[in-house]
């Protein structure tokens, strides 16, 4: 058997395990009405502790799903783990859960491609972040560890280039531990209380959070032309390692 054939036989495989797992997951949330519900705090808790038995695993199907399918944002799911589990506790389910959905999603664009890509995450959003994406491997860590960037879209549009899977691994074992981390610790109060010092402390963050946002939108190419300084920059420190060794 030729090597062509052998993968041929290895993505049908693997989009046959991936539409098998989307069909079960998709009748099961349209059994129990998820889609209909809303995309709030409550809502959200509500679904987690509808089967207390089973609170664990759909916390980390709903996570997973996060990342590769349902329009949630993640500090809702995530924060509605804290309130049910505790910060650790909802830290490393959603680690796990989001790590997984990392994976899929990444494989996904690597054996469907572009085109699939395209209809999930939408052809501008495609066109828009490969191009970003084309400047390097160390871009793409860039990306996902500044908050103001797609993690879950980009996932899925880094399967479709050239940056290897272990790279992507590891880009993403580190990133989302600290986004993850920052908002289980953070809205659990156990860093940062609720009140006292704590207040004008939050305060201070949330409109950090907003004004990097909005000077991200704002700076957008000048960002952009940073972060090309930063990979050229850190090309050149690993090329100059790699010689020394």
């Amino acid at each position: 058997m030729t090597e062509k054939k052998r993968k041929i036989i290895r993505g049908s495989i693997t989009i046959a395990i991936l539409v098998a797992l989307f069909l079960v997951i998709f009748f099961f949330l349209y059994k129990h009405g998820i889609f209909s519900r809303e995309n709030s705090l409550d809502e959200i808790k509500k679904i987690i502790e509808m089967y207390p038995g089973y609170s664990y695993f759909i916390f980390i199907l709903i996570q997973f799903l996060q990342v590769v399918i349902l329009p949630i944002p993640a500090a809702i799911t995530t924060t509605a783990g804290v309130i049910i589990f505790g910060a650790w506790t909802a830290f490393w389910l959603s680690y796990l859960a989001c790590m997984l959905g990392a994976i899929v999603a990444f494989f996904i664009g690597h054996f469907l491609g572009k085109k699939v890509i395209a209809w999930i995450v939408g052809e501008n959003d495609l066109q828009k972040w490969s191009r970003k994406l084309a400047d390097g491997k160390y871009t793409y860590f860039l990306m996902m560890l500044f908050p103001f960037f797609p993690d879950d879209v980009l996932c899925f549009i880094v399967g479709t280039t050239d940056i290897k899977f272990t790279f992507f691994l590891i880009t993403n074992i580190i990133t989302r531990a600290i986004s993850i981390g920052a908002t289980c610790f953070i809205t659990s109060g156990s860093v940062i209380p609720f009140s006292g010092w704590g207040i004008p402390v939050l305060i201070i963050i949330a409109l950090a959070v907003l004004t990097l946002l909005f000077f991200s939108f704002k700076y957008e190419n000048k960002i952009d032309l940073f972060m090309k300084k930063i990979e050229q920059k850190m090309k050149k420190l690993f090329q100059k390692k790699g010689n020394n060794n």
